[in-house]
């Protein structure tokens, strides 16, 4: 194989042979390469040879890929994987004990993710046990306070290594490090309590509120990829089982000021079933007509809903292992023929159809608006707040309703319904009165995006709003569409965009969206964490190349893919350390790889390898979507 010297470039399917990683893989775009240089020395801080640095393998099925990793825009880490049956060896581990072992690296590691602040540190929230490997769920605190939405997970394999990280966290705190922001409130948890009651009582009436005890926080906007400074908050959740949406949200209440600094809805548009009737009231819960393993009641909507709640919580049982909505056998809850009570003078409009939300362990549904995927889509709204609890605004919220779309329409092709004909397959809502309501297939034909930078995208908002007059909490029903559209693609197949991607079936597509779903993405994610979060799950679910590669084509279909990295081979070159960077730069270790075999082993799809000019006497086969380009004159590759 040669490549001329005008830097043309080649796409190539490819399998790797016999390539084993020898340092961390963190290659290097030219205007990164000093941040990655520092965190580098930091690495080599740690141990005489570069903690992370190496790949011991835990089976001996295939070579060795590299360590993969991400950057955060300011050069800190963002995410660590280990190659495929692989893990990173840690000295801190203990065997046994994941939670410790988790706990123990990012003590160790935290100032490569840009936990740099000594006020910084982790406390453990859950640890999920799957697959002979504990997925680690840790909150970042400040000063032993709670950070609002700030999280990093850490996968521990059996064996006690590191097999994955991913870090969604507040790294810039030099304001509470300065001291220009007071931790110490100036309105107490009573007060801001009292506050945001009686500031809903006056705009919602006279209705029922419960408002949990008020939790001190720091809220950075920049966690939420939002903008903005700082603020010391009151954490509060209110709700109410009138199933208003203004009664039903999370409020973030400045600790100093008293004023909203944020609000964010917790009603989102959800075996042991309890099925009540509203009978096109507002009452709530309503009478209970239909419990687990009664006969039909007579009454269509309710009859329906307990039909379909089985079907939803057999898919999640026999295709995930789930015991319902909280994993340990928790009652659902529906009510049915419900008219939400809208805020006075205007009278609630009854009955009210084509409504279904799900609020506090809750499922609504307005007159006739009972189907089988809506069914599935508001429990999937319950799983996410027990699982990633993606906050319900711009693109976490988006894609948590894409979650919900996700597993409403898996169930609704799973589940034998007489009308899952090939016209109405990818449908959402097609038995409403009104008929369908989004299109997984084809987003635009119901005004949704099905790319990222589609004009129908809705932009993201400073002050995520809900209700018929607001912004949709930053477009959640609408830009669901992206990931609604690769989920389709991942599925069924299909060209698009310029991509053509294989379609993998229901089986896998929902094990690949469960485990990221459960135990890789965090309240914060954005696209490129759902991206990065696809990618790191197909390799924990053993999936083979090609079907990563797969994954890599739909996501360059809908736009979501965070882009390749620049790598680099120089035959020439006497860096101690090929890592794949363009030189050895200022430390002299790291630098670029040696041999063509060295440099296809270190590709993720969509990543760019430069090859420096001369003759490399190898045998390569690549399996990894990338392109290659000479640098400096002819490249010829061959015995």
């Amino acid at each position: 194989m040669s490549l001329d010297g005008q830097s043309r470039r080649l796409c190539y399917q490819l399998a790797i042979i016999g390539v084993a990683s020898l340092a961390l893989q963190v290659g290097a775009q030219p205007d990164l390469a000093s941040k990655e240089e520092r965190i580098a020395s930091l690495l080599l801080g740690v141990q005489p040879v570069p903690l992370l640095a190496t790949a011991t393998t835990q089976t001996d099925k295939g070579p060795a890929e590299p360590v993969r990793v991400e950057r955060t825009e300011d050069g800190y880490l963002k995410y660590l994987g280990a190659p495929p049956r692989h893990q990173l060896p840690f000295a801190g581990a203990i065997f046994g004990k994941p939670d410790e072992t988790a706990r123990n690296f990012l003590r160790d590691q935290k100032a490569l993710f840009g936990a740099t602040s000594s006020a910084i540190d982790f406390a453990h929230l859950k640890t999920n046990v799957r697959a002979n490997r504990s997925n680690v769920r840790f909150r970042q605190t400040y000063a032993g306070l709670p950070v609002f939405a700030a999280e990093m997970m850490v996968q521990v394999s059996s064996q006690g290594g590191i097999e994955a990280v991913f870090s969604s966290i507040a790294r810039d705190v030099k304001d509470l490090d300065e001291k220009r922001l007071s931790l110490k409130p100036d309105i107490s948890a009573e007060h801001a309590s009292a506050r945001v009651r009686s500031s809903l009582v006056r705009t919602l009436g006279a209705i029922d509120l419960k408002i949990n005890q008020p939790r001190l926080t720091v809220f950075v906007p920049a966690v939420m990829h939002e903008s903005g400074p700082i603020q010391l908050v009151w954490d509060m959740e209110v709700s109410s089982e009138s199933g208003l949406e203004s009664a039903n949200v999370r409020i973030l209440l400045d600790a100093h000021s008293g004023e909203v600094a944020r609000r964010y809805s917790l009603l989102y548009h959800a075996l042991n079933r309890q099925v009540s009737d509203a009978n096109n009231t507002s009452t709530v819960p309503g009478t209970l007509v239909r419990s687990e393993g009664q006969g039909p009641c007579g009454i269509a909507d309710a009859d329906n809903a307990y039909q379909f709640l089985g079907d939803t919580y057999n898919f999640y049982l026999s295709y995930h292992g789930r015991d319902g909505i909280d994993g340990l056998g928790g009652a659902l809850n529906s009510t049915v023929r419900y008219c939400s009570p809208n805020p006075s003078p205007s009278p609630p409009t009854c009955p009210m159809e084509g409504t279904a939300s799900y609020s506090g362990g809750r499922m609504y549904f307005g007159a006739g608006n009972v189907a089988d995927d809506v069914t599935g889509h508001e429990l999937t709204h319950g799983v996410t707040g027990v699982e990633s609890r993606l906050n319900y605004a711009n693109a976490s919220g988006a894609i948590n309703e894409s979650f919900s779309d996700v597993w409403g329409e898996f169930i609704d092709l799973t589940n034998g319904s007489a009308n899952d004909t090939a016209g109405n397959r990818w449908l959402i809502g097609e038995e409403l009165p009104g008929g369908a309501i989004r299109s997984m297939k084809n987003p635009p034909a119901y005004a949704n995006p099905d790319r990222l930078n589609s004009p129908l995208y809705v932009p993201a908002v400073a002050n995520p709003t809900g209700g018929r007059d607001g912004n949709d909490f930053g477009g959640v029903h609408t830009n669901s569409g992206v990931n609604n559209k690769l989920c389709y693609l991942l599925t069924d197949g299909d060209t698009f965009n310029g991509q053509t991607t294989k379609g993998l079936g229901i089986t896998k597509v929902a094990a690949l969206y469960y485990e990221v779903q459960t135990n890789i993405l965090g309240p914060s994610a954005n696209w490129d964490d759902l991206y990065l979060a696809l990618r790191q799950a197909a390799v924990t679910l053993g999936w083979n190349p090609a079907d990563r590669n797969n994954i890599y084509r739909g996501c360059v279909a809908v736009e979501i893919d965070s882009g390749g990295r620049d790598l680099y081979v120089d035959k020439t070159s006497t860096c101690r350390y090929p890592v794949g960077y363009s030189s050895c730069g200022p430390f002299g270790d790291f630098g670029p790889y040696v041999t063509v075999a060295q440099g296809v082993g270190g590709l993720v799809p969509g990543d760019v390898l430069h090859i420096r000019s001369g003759m490399y006497h190898e045998s390569v086969t690549i399996e990894t979507i990338a392109s290659i380009t000479a640098e400096g004159g002819s490249v010829t590759i061959g015995q």
